[in-house]
């Protein structure tokens, strides 16, 4: 399943695009996508998200994509496709991005989304 919701206010290429791999991880979903949005406020940005999930994580991101100010993108990989793991879906996920800048992000919420403005000011 792969799918991309843009909204409204923000034409043109993002600057950046926030690459998130998960897998099994739908508690973080929500926290995540709120504390992106919290950090990023102004800038032009889309989270693309690819799920290597057995749980409710795809789901998950689905429905807040059609609730987060921030274009959301979704590429859902099923048991049998989930060629390389972790580094794959990295790869994969640098296809769908069209930010100017890609920051990868863990899904456990290891990774700060507050620091994002200050990766894009050393860029």
């Amino acid at each position: 399943m792969t799918s991309i919701t843009r909204p409204e206010g923000l034409p043109g290429v993002p600057l950046v695009s926030i690459l998130v791999p998960t897998r099994n991880e739908s508690a973080n979903i929500e926290p995540l996508i709120a504390r992106i949005e919290r950090s990023t406020q102004g800038l032009r940005v889309e989270v693309v998200f690819v799920d290597d999930s057995d749980d409710d994580t795809a789901e998950r991101i689905a429905r807040m994509a059609k609730r987060s100010s921030l274009p959301v993108a979704l590429l859902a990989r099923p048991r049998g496709q989930r060629e390389g793991g972790l580094g794959g879906a990295v790869l994969v996920g640098f296809g769908l991005s069209s930010g100017k800048w890609i920051c990868v992000m863990d899904g456990d919420l290891q990774h700060p989304p507050e620091v994002i403005r200050d990766l894009l000011a050393k860029g």
